[in-house]
């Protein structure tokens, strides 16, 4: 018997949106049964039995059947391997009428609530990330040039899976609304290909990174075939998406008897091994040559942090692979695949956040140098202030002998002109010099590199 694939989602849901509409629901339990195509009829007595209900009316099978995902997603799997397609759209057509009255559950905002607080957070990190960039070198390299091209890639796929779970992506398939289906599978292919696109220039702008940092010769050699294998294996994976089935168009539109696909079951298992291989290499590179470097608690505090984003990322793979593994030939794609694509979404985001992070120390000490500069001058005005008034008040107490107001000019009798003063006895010398508080004498430091970064 033929499984139900994603690729039939377009065809079985026009088709089974005609049926659902054309469906009138019978009085009797034998008037309901006898709409059943006969290959389902097992699966439907099956479903009856595991879930003790009662045929008594066809109101007592509803209310039985349909507030039970789990009923009806045995019943849709039972139906899918026992029938041939059109049968299954009968089967599923009679099911959905009658329990069209009964709420659809839906993770679609999940999906539109991680895509968004994953924008809002990271595209202002890389923003930083270019001004950094500029304070410190007045120019950008190819690391620059790589997250950028990630993160325009990035808003593609955070658009489209909003788009998706506007259009019922979230969903249980057979609730989707059928003039969808072709859109969500065609969002889906693109997709596919914009993950491996994002996951290739993130990390290539981290090892370019690496490589600007490190000029030792052993790791600039490692870092180029570690970015040659980047390239060509991104580029393999995304032919393979992007020709998995031929002719193209048969990727969403299954109903050309002349199709033929690759298994891209095998392919996200492979893709999901490389990408934990990659994460985990990454991570591992840089510390022979960290552990050499003099760094103060801080600056080690910071690196920790850094690469704690990193091996987050690395986690992320794992636990997509896991959900791939799990929903291995699910038959409920629209729904079961969702925590696949939340986790994809959060890998790509936590690798872009990790190449901005590791160039932003230029821009935060610069800021932390502003910030004590300034807060110092404050206090050191605040002090003087304080000081004054204590004096004041001091030098007015009723009944002091032998003190009286001190002049506030020399006009008035008071201190002596100074020889110092530009202006002769005009004025008078400042007695406090407050410094700027920089050293200019020094170059920008991070991480005990020097203007590299």
């Amino acid at each position: 018997m033929r499984r139900f694939n994603i690729a039939w989602l377009p065809v079985w849901l026009a088709v089974s949106n005609t049926m659902t509409m054309a469906v009138e629901i019978p009085e009797t339990v034998p008037g309901l049964l006898a709409l059943i195509p006969q290959c389902a009829m097992a699966c439907v007595m099956d479903t009856i039995q595991v879930g003790n209900c009662s045929i008594a009316s066809i109101k007592s099978l509803e209310e039985c059947i349909c507030p039970s995902i789990a009923l009806q997603s045995a019943l849709s799997d039972c139906v899918q391997l026992s029938c041939h397609f059109e049968d299954q759209v009968k089967a599923v057509g009679v099911e959905a009428a009658v329990c069209a009255a009964y709420p659809r559950p839906s993770r679609s905002k999940e999906v539109k609530t991680i895509a968004m607080v994953f924008t809002v957070v990271t595209f202002p990190i890389v923003g930083l990330r270019f001004l950094s960039r500029w304070t410190a070198t007045s120019g950008f390299w190819w690391d620059d040039w790589t997250v950028l091209a990630a993160i325009v890639f990035l808003a593609g796929l955070a658009g489209i899976e909003i788009a998706s779970a506007e259009l019922g992506f979230g969903m249980h398939y057979w609730h989707v609304s059928p003039e969808n289906g072709t859109i969500l599978l065609q969002l889906f292919y693109a997709v596919q290909m914009l993950y491996i696109l994002i996951q290739v220039f993130a990390k290539m702008s981290i090892l370019l990174f690496f490589s600007r940092i490190f000029q030792v010769r052993w790791f600039l050699v490692t870092v180029r075939a570690f970015i040659a294998f980047l390239i060509l294996h991104g580029l393999l994976f995304v032919l393979l998406v992007a020709f998995q089935c031929m002719p193209v168009s048969s990727v969403w539109d299954r109903s050309n008897d002349n199709r033929t696909c690759i298994n891209m079951t095998a392919v996200g298992y492979a893709g999901a091994a490389f990408s934990i291989i990659e994460d985990l290499v990454i991570m591992a590179l840089p510390i022979p040559e960290l552990l050499k470097l003099q760094l103060t608690r801080k600056k080690k505090i910071a690196l920790a942090i850094i690469f704690s984003l990193g091996s987050f990322a690395c986690v992320t793979s794992m636990i997509r692979l896991k959900y791939l593994v799990m929903f291995m030939g699910t038959l409920d794609t629209t729904w079961d695949n969702v925590d696949i694509v939340i986790w994809s979404i959060i890998e790509s985001f936590c690798c872009i956040l990790c190449a901005s992070l590791l160039a932003l120390p230029p821009l935060v000490l610069k800021l932390s140098k502003f910030v004590r500069h300034h807060w110092s001058q404050m206090s050191t005005r605040a002090s003087s202030t304080n000081n004054n008034k204590s004096r004041q008040s001091t030098l007015s107490i009723p009944g002091s002998k032998g003190f009286e107001k001190m002049p506030r000019s020399p006009e008035e009798g008071g201190y002596p002109m100074s020889p110092l003063s530009p202006q002769g006895n005009d004025k008078r010398v400042d007695a406090i010099t407050i410094s700027d508080g920089f050293d200019s004498g020094r170059d920008l430091e991070s991480l005990s590199i020097d203007r590299r970064f």
